[in-house]
């Protein structure tokens, strides 16, 4: 055996003893700018207090979205959103699957789980939803997909588009249409049910925004008392 031969084959049989990842361990997300920057602007901690504040009238509504199942997945990221009311309790929790589309859109898959209000809370831990796996445990929202779209520089415009998402709908609703905007310290939040005629029947009106939310200072974020707070769960469901 030549030389050359002989060091060629050594390296054939050093590449086949040496250990591989397994096939299981995910690739670091190459995700666009676009969604780089929506998923900084969405993630946090938001309130309507200062609104609240001016308009007695105006109910307080928290919102916390997380990012979940970062090391699980390369090819879309995982979101957990959670809507409280001013003591932290939930009034809707759902996750959202983002991927990037063509031309700078993304699209959300809205997803539930069984018995979701037995992880309210869950956004609080280092590490949401350590031990569940999304294939397993989420149930997906037909007909409910979000598209976002960045809009000059300020904000993403998102909502659904199909008319036949039956999440959350109320008696003699048809149909729910979700509306999202996200700046980069606020997101406004608009749900609005249709009847079969397509009939606005409620929700916010064309003219009106929708539940606005300010990014909160962690500083003076509101201290729950023993009387209101809420702890997650991590049942899992059997």
């Amino acid at each position: 055996m030549t030389p050359s031969r002989f060091l060629f084959a050594l390296a054939f049989i050093a590449a086949l003893l040496s250990p591989t990842a397994p096939a299981s361990a995910a690739e670091p997300p190459r995700f666009s700018k676009e969604m780089k920057q929506l998923l900084s602007w969405i993630t946090g901690d938001f309130d309507n207090r200062n609104i609240a504040k001016r308009d007695t009238s105006v109910a307080i509504r928290e919102a916390h979205i997380v990012r979940v199942w970062e090391n699980l997945y390369s090819d879309a990221a995982w979101l957990y959103e959670e809507i409280t009311d001013g003591n932290g309790n939930p009034i809707s929790q759902r996750f959202f699957r983002l991927t990037d589309g063509i031309n700078g859109t993304i699209e959300a898959v809205l997803f539930t789980m069984y018995d979701i209000s037995a992880v309210a809370g869950e956004y609080k831990k280092k590490v949401p939803f350590e031990g569940y796996e999304p294939r397993q445990d989420l149930d997906e929202l037909p007909d409910c997909n979000l598209f976002f779209q960045l809009k000059g520089e300020s904000r993403f415009q998102g909502g659904s588009v199909d008319k036949n998402c039956t999440h959350g709908v109320k008696e003699d609703d048809e149909y729910i249409m979700f509306a999202y905007t996200i700046y980069e310290n606020k997101v406004v939040i608009a749900e609005r049910g249709f009847s079969d005629r397509h009939e606005y029947r409620w929700g916010p009106t064309d003219t009106e925004k929708g539940l606005e939310l300010r990014r909160r200072d962690p500083e003076v974020a509101p201290k729950p008392t023993s009387a209101t707070a809420k702890t997650g769960s991590s049942t899992k469901k059997k």
